[in-house]
């Protein structure tokens, strides 16, 4: 797949979708440059945290691109200065890059969670002599099993994550101890099902693919090829968006009002 999008700066890649609704349509880009296609950018990254508190008692943290060390330590210092908030909105829409907060699952954990074990597929790129080509070949490793026990202070209030199709990698292996031990409620839509990282192909004017070889499978089937269903569904509207309302935030909250703890 990366071959097919790889190319010379400015040469075009015809591509053919096809809808749920079963109608096909085409779609003709202009290859960008390959500058801003790193594997490992940003992975402790230093940039702030963007974050703020809702009502005066939901705490909102938007992780960006990247599950850095320096941020999931804002995030800790965030909910210690906030010891009255009821609620933690995780923002992580945009998150696939990074590693694996611990420090921040042990915070959110009112006992032990599990970290795996869990099977995971990787696709490799494998030369085949007789053809003369590269071809990709699937090889299974199992992830050994890993517990994160609380720490505290624990938080005790209810955990809420804003997910999407962009969700994916490190912020799905984030997700599944507290999917698994029902601590969290996604809101938004299905994420990835892709672990590891991944590399974005932009081809400007807002026009990007991601992809990954990495496969995730996890006990009971969480994250099994489709990645995390969202408890609360919710797909951006054009008319949200033309009155720049986050209709994923706004559902988040309007849950957290009828389902006080």
């Amino acid at each position: 797949v990366e071959r097919i999008f790889s190319g010379q700066t400015g040469t075009p890649v015809a591509l053919r979708f096809r809808r749920p609704n079963g109608v096909d349509y085409s779609v003709t880009l202009t290859r960008d440059s390959g500058e801003r296609n790193g594997f490992f950018r940003e992975l402790f990254d230093d940039g702030q945290l963007a974050s703020c508190v809702i009502e005066d008692e939901y705490l909102y943290v938007n992780f960006g691109r990247t599950l850095s060390v320096h941020s999931a330590e804002q995030a800790g210092r965030l909910l210690n200065e906030n010891p009255r908030a009821t609620a933690l909105i995780l923002d992580l829409r945009e998150t696939s890059d990074g590693v694996l907060p611990r420090a921040l699952i042990a915070r959110l954990a009112f006992f032990p969670l599990p970290l795996g074990p869990y099977r995971e597929t990787i696709w490799e790129s494998v030369l085949d002599a007789s053809a003369n080509r590269i071809v990709f070949e699937p090889r299974e490793r199992i992830l050994g099993d890993d517990m994160v026990p609380p720490c505290n202070p624990v938080f005790r209030g209810r955990v809420i994550a804003l997910v999407s199709a962009a969700t994916s990698g490190v912020a799905e292996q984030f997700l599944q101890p507290l999917v698994f031990s029902q601590r969290v409620t996604l809101v938004g839509e299905p994420t990835a099902g892709a672990g590891g990282l991944s590399q974005v192909l932009d081809f400007g004017d807002g026009a990007s693919v991601e992809i990954t070889v990495r496969e995730p499978n996890w006990e009971s089937d969480y994250g099994n090829h489709c990645g995390f269903p969202a408890d609360i569904l919710v797909f951006p509207t054009a008319l949200g968006l033309a009155n720049d309302r986050d209709e994923a935030l706004q559902a988040a909250i309007e849950f957290l009002h009828h389902n006080p703890e």
